[in-house]
This record gives C-alpha cells, structure tokens and sequence, in this order.
C-alpha cells in the first residue's frame, strides 16, 4: 500500500501543473524539519507551490516548484525559488543531490558545495581521459582558459 502511495506520489506532483522544476537534494536527518520549513518560507516569498516528495529515511527529498514555462515572469521566479532550495540544503551541510547526479541545472552551484581540492582533482582526472577536450566540452566543468 505505502509502495503505491509513493509512486502516485510522483504521477500526482507532474500532472498538477503545466511546468515542475522538479530536483533531488539531500540533507542530514536531523535537519529535514529545518528543511522543511525553509520551503516553506521559499514558497511564500516567489508566491510559488513547492511539492516535497522523497526518502526521509536517508534525508534525501525531492522538491518539486509548480510553475508555467509559457508565463515568463512565474517561471523566473520558480527558478529563483529552487535556486534558494539549493542554497538551504548546502546551508544545512546537505548535498546537491543524493541519487540523480548534478546536471546542468546544478552546474554554478559545484564551486560552493564542493572542496576545490576535490574540483582540481575532477578536473585533472577529465584532462586525462579527455585531453583533446572532446566530450560534452564546457559541461559541469566550464572550459578553463590558459591552464
């Protein structure tokens, strides 16, 4: 029955709306209240509806922003609204993504939630296996000048 309910779960959140920004974002247990109630401020502040939907069990939660591509000014603002989503669950030492990778959506956001020593890292291992820079160029990693 629980099974049922959670893969409704999502059935539900796409058909509710002509546009979901929908992401995967993890933070500790301990902080998914926190969490919780800074979605809910986010949702009142860009006036937008915001679906949580995910495994509580390991912190790892799915906001959904319900919005409307074809009304620009909304759209922006839900935009806006999973920016600051983003920036809660790395204020409270989450992660930008506890199962569905980064993507581009995620791309500007690697910088503040990564070391930079893990970056350099990522960056050199990509130099070696792609050293003529032919794999999906200027993804996750934009392309460096003069190093």
């Amino acid at each position: 029955m629980f099974w049922k309910a959670r893969s409704a779960g999502f059935a539900a959140v796409f058909g509710a709306a002509h546009t979901v920004l929908a992401e995967d974002v993890t933070v500790p247990r301990d902080k998914l209240a926190e969490f919780i109630r800074r979605c809910g401020e986010i949702s009142k502040k860009y006036d937008v509806f915001i679906s949580l939907i995910g495994h509580a069990g390991d912190g790892n939660l799915h906001p959904s922003v319900f919005t409307d591509i074809r009304d620009k000014e909304h759209f922006a603002k839900a935009q806006k609204a999973m920016e600051e989503i983003f920036e809660a669950a790395l204020s409270l030492d989450g992660v930008l993504s506890g199962e569905h990778g980064i993507g581009l959506e995620k791309q500007r956001f690697l910088k503040r939630a990564m070391d930079p020593v893990a970056i350099d890292l990522m960056r050199k291992i990509k130099r070696i296996l792609d050293p003529n820079n032919i794999l999906n160029p200027g993804k996750i990693w934009e392309e460096e000048s003069g190093d």
